[in-house]
């Protein structure tokens, strides 16, 4: 059953800058699938085909949140993605340290030509690095969101009632995260959040939480007071 969903539009370099929009299904079962519309539309397919849908495991737990941002750079042609996972089943907390993390950095490459039809799978996905939040007791996410105009900042709304800020550019090979910020406040579960729309400059963001309250909060603003 799906459990979170995200949508993101890729400019592709290599294909003249156009534009590919790409739609991430989280899954209970801890699987994300990568649909390919535009592969799609063109080739008339159906969803289950492998040439439009690409997919990675990555737990046991749901994939309770999803975020996707275009890949920038020189060589740019696909998306970044977040996930976040419950993290609360045995065979999770049995898994090697670096793999054991409830946040999980993607990266879906797109096949450089839609119409080559020996190219079986036009997304390649792969796991860039798995971050942990909180290790003990309420470990799970509700919530994923990239800030916009840049995707590199995103935060992170957790069961254990605070909302992190973390640098995706900033993991290191070891997938360790160089955590910006733990914003705390609310009294319950952080159940969802979102970015003002230019809070790349005003770092504005709102909290909500299942202690019914709304905190607004502002970091590493770079408008002038």
């Amino acid at each position: 059953m799906l459990s979170s969903l995200a949508f993101s539009e890729s400019t592709i370099i290599s294909a003249g800058g156009s534009s590919r929009p790409i739609v991430a299904c989280g899954m209970e079962s801890g699987t994300v699938f990568f649909h390919d519309l535009r592969m799609l539309m063109d080739h008339k397919e159906t969803t289950t085909s492998l040439a439009t849908v690409s997919s990675i495991k990555l737990s046991t737990d749901p994939v309770l949140a999803l975020d996707m941002a275009p890949s920038h750079g020189p060589q740019a042609k696909g998306v970044v993605a977040i996930a976040g996972m419950a993290g609360e089943s045995m065979g999770q907390q049995e898994l090697p340290e670096e793999e054991q993390g409830t946040v999980a950095i993607l990266k879906a490459t797109i096949g450089s030509s839609a119409g080559d039809k020996n190219n079986n799978n036009s997304i390649q996905v792969r796991v860039r690095s798995r971050i942990p939040t909180c290790r003990t007791g309420k470990p799970g996410i509700n919530r994923l969101r990239f800030q916009p105009g840049g995707g590199r900042l995103f935060a992170v709304a957790g069961w254990d009632q605070r909302l992190r800020i973390m640098d995706r550019a900033a993991i290191n090979s070891r997938g360790k995260s160089h955590l910006k910020a733990i914003l705390r406040g609310h009294d319950d579960s952080v159940s969802t959040m979102d970015w003002a729309p230019d809070s790349n400059q005003s770092g504005l963001c709102a909290t909500g939480a299942a202690d019914g309250k709304i905190h607004i909060w502002r970091c590493f603003s770079k408008a002038k007071e």
